[in-house]
């Protein structure tokens, strides 16, 4: 059975915070969907951070980041994302994909390297399809 955790800007747990981001975690065995909503802004770097954090205590090998529901993608939070990925490139040996990611959000981030673009993926499905996984 799957595990899904649940983050907010605001610290709680499962809560809803009216500003910030708010991420879910849903693990199966050694894949793991990261759905990120609402704004990534300054306010949203700690949950960021969090998130990150328990990418790096789970044993999965491939992540899927769903950026469907965000509205925003601020340059404070780039270094943030930046960080979190290379440690799952390098240190989990991880395989990454994006999937969602709106295209004024898209063409940015591949041009500054954040994303990479032969990780980025129209939704899950596809993401899933190009880890090979289904």
């Amino acid at each position: 059975m799957g595990k899904t955790d649940q983050g907010s800007a605001s610290g709680d747990l499962g809560l809803s915070s009216d500003t910030g981001l708010k991420y879910f975690l849903s693990i199966q065995k050694e894949v793991c969907i990261v759905s990120l909503i609402g704004a990534m802004d300054k306010a949203s770097t700690e949950s960021l951070d969090k998130c990150f954090e328990e990418i790096k205590n789970s044993n999965c090998l491939f992540f899927i980041f769903n950026f469907r529901e965000v509205v925003e993608i601020s340059s404070v939070t780039h270094r943030t994302l930046v960080q979190g990925f290379k440690f799952i490139r390098e240190d989990l040996v991880g395989k990454i994909r994006i999937a969602g990611v709106k295209p004024s959000f898209k063409t940015p981030l591949v041009d500054q390297g954040i994303f990479k673009g032969n990780e980025v993926c129209d939704n899950i499905k596809t993401a899933l399809e190009g880890l090979k996984l289904i």
